[in-house]
Parts: C-alpha cells; structure tokens; sequence
C-alpha cells in the first residue's frame, strides 16, 4: 500500500487509530512498519524500502482499499529474500532497543537525622512511598552524602517507563553529615517503582456487574451447571444436515439454505427435515458486505417461521435485533472472559459459545458466573483467516478448483481453502476461509465439559459418511485420528 497517499487519507475520513498486524513477526519488521506509517502520518515520505526489506520483497497492494482484487496482489517471501536482507536488520534494530519514555514522574527524598528515610514517587495520578532505615552520621574517611550524589542515584530509571521531565520533578531534603550506601539508594528507587507499577495496573473505576448474574448472587441463588452439554451442530450443506439430524439438540444452517429448503416444503409435512425444524438456527455469512440483501433474507426467514438468529459478528446482532430475532453468539465473538460476556447479554444475546482462545480452565469460570447459556467449541476446523481475494483462485481458477482447494506451507501440510455457495448472497460478497489442518476434537474429552450447557460441532469440508463417523466419535468418547486441542490446554500466552 502507498503509505504516502492512504494513510493521510484515512486519517481525513476520520478514523482515530489502526492496526498494524504483527503476531509471529520479527520485532525488526515491527519497528520498520511502524516507523514507516509514522513518517506518512508526518506528511514524510515513508521508507517503504526498508520496510519492503524486511517483509514483501514482491512490493505492496492497495488493492483492498481501492477495490481492486487480483492476482498481483500476492506476494512470496523466499528464505534468500531473508538471508539478503541481513544488513538491514542490523540497523533496525537500534530502532526499538532505544528506551520509550513514557511516564513522567516526580520524584521526593527525605534524609533527617534520627529519622526513617523516605522516597516517594508520583505520576500525577498515584503516589507510593516507601521507607528506609534511619541514616547514620559519616565518620571516618566516609563521605557525607549531597544532593549531586543522590541526584545521581534517583534519576536512574532507565529500563522502565518512567522519566524526570526537569531538574524541578525531583526535590531532596538532606541534613548535613549523614550517610547513604548507594546500594540502599537503589533498593529503595526499585521498590518504589514496583509500587507505582502495581498501583498502575490497578483499574481506575469501579466495575459494578449489572448482567442477571449479579442479581442471582444478591438474592443468594447459585446457577444450575449442566451435567452434561447439549449437542449442537452446525453444517453447511443438506447431506451434512442429514447425517447430524438424529443426535443433534439444535443444528446451525447458512441462513439462505434455511430459507431455500423451508420454502421448498422441507421442513414441513412429508419433508425430509420436517422433524427438526424446531431445531433449526439460520446464521448469516460471517462476513457480509450488502446490508440491504442480509435485511431481506431475514425478513423472508421471519414470515417463514424462524425466530433465532445464529451470530457471528457485531453486524449480526444489529440486525438480527432489528428484525426481532432471538440472539445467539457464536464463537467468533471472542467471548473469553465474564465481562465481555456481561456486556453480549446487554446486547440481546440469550446465549452464546465462548472463545476457543481461553484456556478450558479459565472458560468453566466464565461459566459459572454467567447469566446466559454458555457452549464450548468441541469440535471443528477453526478459520485461521477470512479472504475477499482467493489465494486459489488466483493461481487455477474456481472451476479447477471445484471448492476443493488447498494451501500448502513449507513442511508440506496443506490447509483447505474453502468458499460456500450458500454462504454467498451476491458474488461480490463471495469470501474464501483458511481452515486449520487438523480439526480441534474433545470428542475423548468430555468430562472436562461438565458445566458447559452446550458443545458446538461444527463441521466444514466433512462428507456426510465423516460427520457421522465423528458424531459416533462423540457419542462413544472416542478420539479421532488426528485432532488438535487447540488452546484449551495451553492458552493464548
């Protein structure tokens, strides 16, 4: 992207703050990208050399900010692209190895004769104070201490975020003829710089829960935990929906596949799901892109009967409210702690499957303190990444790839690409999903889900004959072939 030309006008449309991505980045690459969007905001010109360097050798796209999605805009980064730019990492990293100073503070020393020594240290906001031995009197060849000397040991705070603005921010009161270690000066410098950094990371207003939760504890009730998860299920085509009809408690479907086989009498009478239409939740394509076309089929599945909206984004809930849907929030939400989820239940939801990011322990405590509903994601290949522009279709092609396709990294595991026709209200509204190589499975795991009042199984590529096989997996606690347990054990740090 032309850094030069974009961010300037960003900025004019009146957007406040952006994200520059760097997980599993070099810190160099950090330091160069946020040098270089530093220099355009400056109205400089950007080093998009340095910054080409260190990241894309192939150049930079604006193709999502103007529309125009080809195949020029992948790039490849080889491992001699990384050998050649050695020299350039060398030097950037002077760049974030410089201290930021962040903090300015203020800095109060008393040392009186006969009393306990006393630092403090403020940033306008907190103040901590911290206390010594009383001094002794120098004798001997000691030298008395002077305010240059204490000066000298106080002003050293380098390796955090705090600074002395001027000489005014730190004031010393001294008596003359007494003795201070330099060490002791240095204990007592660090203690109180531990204080201010734990007072800061305090917050600075009072939570007050407002969600049923806080109204359940003060009337002195405990919510019930299930024994056991319901099953949900959630597909994308009708032979998936076949296979998961007898064994699943609610079933997730592409709202306009919903749509399609209600009006086609399938869900009535004689037809083939008529016996689970009570457990049918539509959800809208996670991302979507024409408002107007998401109201319509809404409008069409609430004459059609349906009353409960499946979410996966905040644009979900809006219009899913809007329509006079039941919420539910999916996965997608990033509900991992109690007070997100406090404040999805001030939105509407009536309940919602929390983050797969969590570690498991930390999502049973959401758990019990939630007034809501709460599932677990128990099974299924997470999208790593969402696409507008299809790696795949930019290298074969749609009809080769036939909604089969793959990426493969450099140890050869191949990761499905996959795009849904029912998933698309439009073709510009066409989105390809990386999915995880391996499925995340607590097919085998299942009493550590006590408490979660349902686990979601949410299926992708699996044929119908694959779905029941993992629904038999689940039924009998037994592990797949291959799985992955996500972050459930480890977590996201």
């Amino acid at each position: 992207m032309d850094l030069t030309l974009q961010l300037p006008q960003i900025a004019r449309m009146g957007v406040t703050s952006v994200k520059i991505e760097g997980r599993m980045k070099r810190p160099e690459y950090v330091a160069a990208a946020v040098t270089a969007c530093r220099q355009a905001l400056n109205g400089e010109t950007p080093d998009l050399e340095t910054l080409q360097a260190v990241f894309s050798r192939s150049g930079f796209t604006d193709g999502y900010f103007t529309g125009q999605r080809t195949r020029e805009m992948f790039g490849f980064r080889t491992r001699e692209d990384v050998t050649a730019a050695a020299d350039v990492f060398t030097r950037l990293r002077g760049l974030y190895h410089k201290e930021n100073l962040l903090v300015p503070v203020s800095v109060s020393f008393e040392m009186l004769c006969g009393e306990p020594i006393v630092l403090r240290l403020s940033d306008g906001e907190h103040t901590v104070s911290v206390t010594g031995e009383p001094p002794q009197q120098a004798a001997g060849d000691a030298r008395p201490a002077d305010r240059a000397y204490i000066v000298r040991q106080l002003e050293k705070l380098g390796g955090t975020p705090y600074y002395l603005p001027d000489s005014a921010a730190l004031t010393v009161l001294l008596d003359d003829g007494l003795m201070i270690k330099a060490s002791q000066l240095n204990a007592l410098r660090r203690d109180a710089v531990q204080q201010l950094d734990q007072l800061r990371q305090q917050p600075s207003g009072r939570f007050v829960e407002t969600s049923p939760t806080a109204l359940r504890a003060a009337a002195g009730q405990k919510r019930q935990l299930a024994d056991h998860p319901a099953v949900w299920c959630k597909c994308v085509d009708e032979s998936q929906l076949e296979a998961v009809c007898g064994m699943a408690d609610q079933i997730i479907l592409p709202a306009a596949l919903v749509a399609r086989l209600a009006e086609s009498g399938e869900f009535t009478g004689t037809g083939r799901f008529a016996a689970v239409v009570d457990r049918i939740l539509p959800a809208l394509p996670r991302l979507t892109y024409r408002e107007d076309e998401c109201i319509c089929l809404l409008d069409r599945l609430k004459s059609l009967g349906f009353n409960t909206l499946y979410c996966e984004s905040g644009a979900h809930i809006q219009m899913g409210k809007e329509a006079g849907f039941s919420l539910v929030g999916g996965p997608y939400l990033n509900l991992a702690n109690s007070a997100a989820l406090f404040e999805a239940e001030k939105t509407g939801l009536s309940a919602a499957v929390l983050s797969p990011e969590g570690k498991l322990g930390q999502l049973s405590a959401v758990v019990r303190k939630s007034g809501i509903p709460c599932g677990i994601y128990a099974y299924g290949r997470m999208a790593l990444m969402a696409l507008r522009n299809c790696p795949v279709r930019a290298q074969i092609g749609c009809r080769q790839c036939g909604g089969k396709g793959f990426l493969t990294d450099r140890t050869q595991t191949r990761f499905p690409v996959r795009c849904w026709k029912e998933d698309i209200l439009s073709g510009e509204n066409a989105v390809s999903y990386l999915l995880n190589s391996l499925p995340l499975s607590m097919t085998d795991k299942q009493q550590e889900l006590v408490g979660f009042d349902f686990a979601l199984l949410d299926f992708t590529i699996e044929s119908a004959r694959e779905v029941s096989e993992i629904m038999d997996c689940w039924k009998q606690q037994r592990p797949l072939r291959e799985y992955t347990r996500g972050l459930y054990m480890r977590g996201v740090m």
